[in-house]
């Protein structure tokens, strides 16, 4: 994969789900904190191609 050709779709990546008091976040908030989501987006190699 390159980052010229490659593609991520973040789904659903609202603040209901997101931020802590969002209507739906703690139906997520264990899944989130298991996989480090946030943090792993966060350092996600393509920011670093980002224009």
């Amino acid at each position: 994969m390159g980052p010229n050709s490659t593609a991520v779709v973040l789904v659903e990546f609202q603040n209901d789900f997101t931020s802590g008091g969002g209507t739906l976040h703690g139906a997520v908030k264990e899944v989130m904190d298991q996989t480090s989501m946030l943090d792993n987006t966060h350092k996600a190699p393509w920011r670093r191609h980002a224009r």
